[in-house]
């Protein structure tokens, strides 16, 4: 029944991959979350490198929704990422944002994102020896992720807490729980 606009969507290929992919799990969140990737990753191909989605929680209904956005510049993507940041209904206990919208106000059992602790590792593994301005951590890592320069800047404070990235300025000589965009990060070599 479905067939004909999944297929549609997708390409007959990458639809029977889907397909095949939600038949190996029973878990309503997963199956989620390999629909959301996949979408992603045609959109990609075909519209523009640049893709959001923002969950609408309608209880009433029995479904969710998602507005999703598609853009081929930068610019455009960083701004539309920001309002759904700011319209989410509800952030994690580390201050990152749902991406989603629920008049109820309580938090999905779906997570569809990762927390600041995930950002930190990864954030230590792709930038090891390397040294950047926080807009080029930004900028460079952030694609496909759903999180805001607040939680990139919330994130590489903790590293520099943890001593796992030295900063310039370093925190002693900037205003307490500032990290401007210019400021230089060196992260440490892994061992």
């Amino acid at each position: 029944m479905l067939a004909d606009p999944v297929n549609a969507l997708f390409g007959t290929d990458v639809a029977d991959g889907l397909r095949a992919s939600l038949d190996t799990t029973n878990s309503v969140a997963e199956r989620e979350r390999l629909i959301l990737q996949t979408l992603r990753s045609s959109l990609v191909s075909t519209y523009g490198k640049h893709v959001l989605w923002f969950r609408l929680v309608a209880p009433a209904q029995g479904a969710d929704y998602y507005l999703v956005h598609v853009t081929k510049a930068w610019k455009g993507y960083e701004v539309m990422r920001d309002i759904m940041d700011r319209q989410s209904s509800s952030r994690d206990d580390f201050g990152v944002s749902t991406f989603g919208y629920n008049p109820s106000g309580q938090r999905s059992f779906f997570v569809l994102y990762d927390s600041l602790p995930e950002l930190e590792t990864s954030l230590v593994a792709d930038f090891a020896g390397r040294t950047l301005m926080v807009r080029e951590i930004f900028r460079r890592h952030s694609e496909g992720r759903m999180f805001v320069m607040r939680n990139y800047r919330d994130a590489i404070r903790a590293l520099e807490t943890a001593d796992k990235v030295k900063c310039d300025p370093p925190r002693e000589k900037r205003k307490a729980g500032t990290l401007a965009p210019a400021v230089m990060v060196s992260f440490k070599r892994e061992r």
